[in-house]
């Protein structure tokens, strides 16, 4: 339970959050850091306010020189979902190193820090093994990712097109648009 700003008890399970926020998260994790040096990721649970929600994934990360250590990364963000619109921003934090005895102990101080509102974080062992963290993001309905521009080769150029018949957009004047002799500008009436 925790409070909201005038005082009354929320539940968090009464508040939707934003559904797509920790695969999304998860998936830019897997563009940004090197998966195959992965060791271990921490995922804590989200705090719910209506349609907003922020939340922190740790990951540790194995040094290239020195087996005994790790690197911490924390990755916050803030989601929020307002009709159809998602904005979802996450700061990546080097934290330092740590040796992996102590990471238990890390995350533990991590939850005492955060108050009573938060509880334990899920630890996923990833083992510089990408296959389980791909794991981790399978377990989200595939619908909750990004949708990913579908490219098409076109028949009589090769010439791939992104649009919105290919499942992607193109903002009207950019460069591809312009440079397509088939495009189709209007003036407005």
């Amino acid at each position: 339970m925790s409070r909201d700003g005038v005082g009354r008890v929320l539940e968090r399970s009464d508040d939707p959050g934003v559904p797509e926020a920790v695969p999304r998260t998860l998936s830019e994790i897997a563009d940004r850091l090197d998966v195959a040096m992965m060791d271990r990721v921490w995922v804590f649970p989200p705090l719910k306010r209506g349609r907003k929600e922020s939340g922190l994934v740790v990951v540790s990360l194995h040094m290239d020189d020195d087996t005994e250590r790790r690197r911490l990364v924390t990755i916050s963000y803030a989601a929020e979902r307002r009709g159809l619109e998602l904005m979802l921003d996450s700061t990546y934090t080097e934290e330092g190193q740590a040796p992996p005895d102590m990471l238990p102990r890390v995350m533990e101080g991590v939850v005492r820090r955060a108050g009573e509102d938060h509880t334990a974080a899920r630890e996923v062992e990833v083992e510089r093994t990408p296959e389980l963290f791909q794991d981790l993001l399978d377990e989200f309905d595939p619908k909750l990712f990004a949708p990913k521009p579908q490219v098409e080769p076109e028949a009589d150029n090769g010439v791939s097109k992104v649009g919105p018949e290919s499942g992607g957009a193109l903002a009207a004047g950019s460069p591809s648009e312009q440079d397509d002799p088939r495009a189709v500008t209007m003036d407005p009436p």
